[in-house]
């Protein structure tokens, strides 16, 4: 009966204790954050709202990583170096927006024309420096050049 009285007291001050335990952890340790947009704005060019949106399954990239971590087309149906400075990317058909418009070359080109100019106002500067693209063609519907102003192998990753 004894050792019965202190496992309730134990418990007892341990239930009391919790809530005080729990602020002071508060107060000095944040062991997780909010997964979300970086900027109030939706749009996946903005900010890093790019990485939520692909991390979250809302957007795609026209390359990705494999299980072995190798390079692999994903919007892209495949790809050629044409040049150090110029890459010629096939486009998978048959692919839609969410509005139901068509994933093509010109689409392709605009997504990246309006995060890589300076005067956009989805302008990404860390994306400029790493793409460093010098113009984009389309070549045909579901066919782009993108030219770089210098060699860069990890473009296609970087895209």
């Amino acid at each position: 009966m004894h050792l019965q009285k202190h496992k309730i007291l134990f418990l007892v001050v341990l239930f009391v204790s919790l809530p005080v335990y729990a602020q002071d952890l508060a107060n000095e340790l944040v062991i997780a954050m909010p997964f979300g947009p970086s900027v109030k704005a939706v749009d996946p060019a903005k900010g890093y709202n790019g990485w939520y949106t692909n991390e979250a399954g809302v957007t795609e990239t026209l390359f990705i990583l494999d299980f072995d971590l190798n390079l692999a087309p994903w919007l892209a149906e495949s790809y050629k170096n044409v040049t150090p400075l110029a890459w010629e990317i096939k486009l998978k058909q048959g692919v839609r927006f969410h509005d139901n418009s068509s994933f093509d070359a010109t689409a392709v080109k605009w997504t990246f024309d309006r995060i890589t100019d300076k005067n956009s106002p989805v302008f990404n500067k860390r994306l400029h420096g790493l793409l460093d693209i010098k113009k984009i063609t389309v070549l045909g519907k579901h066919t782009i050049l993108f030219e770089t102003n210098r060699p860069n192998g990890s473009f296609l990753y970087n895209l």
